[in-house]
């Protein structure tokens, strides 16, 4: 509890501190890279804490209503400068059917599409011209559908 209390604040210091550092400066790209290096670190915290608390069978849910908009357009935001980068092309797709706000777990909904669109831009990364597409679309009232697809190589 103690390490993972001091890792978080951590972490949490490195992205406050990264937000406020103007990238217009002269070395925006070392800006760009401590920034994505603290949220990779951050996720690896928190995917090493979730596995201790499913071994413990102490992993739970906070369901609750949020935007989905909000955190589409996050995951747009973290991944869009990486995958330009490295050449991929990177496109979300929201369908009218998919409602504003949903009911789930922000940080679960959050954790797993972000372990999609790694494993996804990882795997095309090798391709000459990647393509990764996030689809979201409403199924039924109270059912939204996520799809991660890219052209990679595959297992």
């Amino acid at each position: 509890s103690r390490l993972s209390h001091e890792l978080n604040t951590s972490l949490n210091a490195i992205l406050g501190a990264v937000q406020v550092i103007n990238p217009s400066r002269p070395e925006p790209q070392l800006v760009l890279i401590i920034s994505h290096s603290a949220r990779v670190m951050a996720n690896l915290v928190s995917d090493f804490l979730d596995l201790a608390q499913c071994q413990q069978d102490t992993l739970g849910l906070a369901p609750r209503p949020f935007p989905l908009g909000r955190l589409i357009e996050r995951l747009r935001a973290v991944f869009t400068g990486e995958s330009r980068r490295l050449g991929i092309t990177l496109e979300f797709v929201v369908h009218p059917s998919t409602p504003a706000v949903i009911i789930a777990d922000p940080n679960r909904v959050k954790q797993v599409l972000t372990h999609l669109l790694c494993n996804a831009i990882q795997a095309v990364h090798a391709t000459a011209s990647g393509r990764v597409l996030v689809t979201v679309a409403g199924v039924r009232e109270d059912q939204v559908e996520f799809s991660v697809t890219d052209n990679g190589a595959g297992i």
